[in-house]
């Protein structure tokens, strides 16, 4: 693709040239790096998520869903992919990606199904109402 080929191959072997002249070191930080750039879309998907869960007083379930998807489906994945297919330091930044994937699909369904935004709508206007300074006659 040409992200690959323009940023992971060209930009980043010079990047990694000034920092060391191991081929392994290279290979690993090139395949940790097409990684990321999955995670990081991934991640900035999920802060939006998370800021409409505060927005509707819903930190609670943000935080239980991202902690399960974390510790069970990221744990997972990265033990699977770490030591038993042998990826190494590669396997955990590819198991945290999925357990990012899992913590953001999780999340839009649950907010689509279960989140009721008329009520939630009424809820901010009271809010609003509430916090609104009163005119002194």
């Amino acid at each position: 693709t040409i992200i690959e080929d323009v940023i992971v191959y060209n930009v980043w072997d010079y990047f990694l040239m000034a920092l060391t002249k191991e081929a392994a070191v290279k290979y690993s930080m090139r395949h940790i790096l097409m990684v990321y750039i999955f995670l990081a879309w991934q991640d900035n998907c999920q802060q939006v998520a998370l800021a409409i869960y505060k927005s509707i007083n819903k930190q609670n379930i943000c935080i239980l869903i991202v902690t399960l998807s974390y510790f069970t489906v990221g744990a997972g994945t990265m033990y699977l992919f770490c030591f038993t297919q042998g990826l190494r330091v590669v396997g955990v930044w590819l198991g945290f990606t999925i357990a990012v994937y899992a913590a953001n699909i999780t999340l839009l369904l649950v907010l689509l199904w279960k989140i009721d935004f008329d009520l939630e709508l009424v809820r901010a206007k009271e809010r609003l109402d509430k916090d609104r300074p009163r005119e002194i006659d």
